[in-house]
């Protein structure tokens, strides 16, 4: 073998590797802007959660359904297949939350004040927190904790 055809094939391997490493690269990066896009959203959230008054929580809730629903399904694409079923099982709960975080009015004032006696306050903006941290923790995690 001369060594131009050497010469050739180690330009060709060494491209091929190079457009290997490229790729996996890429797919790499492409995955943790997935999942730090979701992050961003959940942190913006946590932060308007922080200056929302307690008569506009069910406006806040309402307004962060599809907000979160679109960042759930984009991300979905990057996630193991444990993580996604966990995402998708929080997804579902904080969905069906209207009636668990509001309540109506004696109803939702008693169970505050059973849960604070208890020593455990569960008001709406701590259940939100909880919520925003199982996000999180599926998107963190390569096993997700609930």
């Amino acid at each position: 073998m001369s060594t131009t055809a050497i010469s050739f094939t180690g330009q060709v391997l060494g491209a091929f590797t190079s457009g290997i490493v490229g790729i996996c690269l890429f797919w790499y990066k492409r995955r943790q802007d997935g999942r730090d896009a979701f992050l961003l959203i959940t942190a913006d959230l946590r932060g308007k959660l922080a200056g929302t008054p307690k008569t506009m929580l069910k406006e806040f809730y309402e307004q962060s359904i599809p907000v979160i629903g679109q960042a759930v399904y984009r991300v979905r694409q990057f996630l193991n297949n444990e993580q996604r079923n966990a995402l998708n099982e929080i997804w579902h709960e904080y969905q069906a939350q209207d009636k668990n975080l509001f309540g109506c009015g004696e109803e939702m004032l008693a169970g505050y004040l059973e849960t604070a006696l208890a020593g455990n306050p569960q008001t709406p903006w701590k259940r939100f927190a909880d919520f925003f941290d199982k996000f999180d923790n599926c998107i963190h995690s390569r096993k997700p904790k609930n």
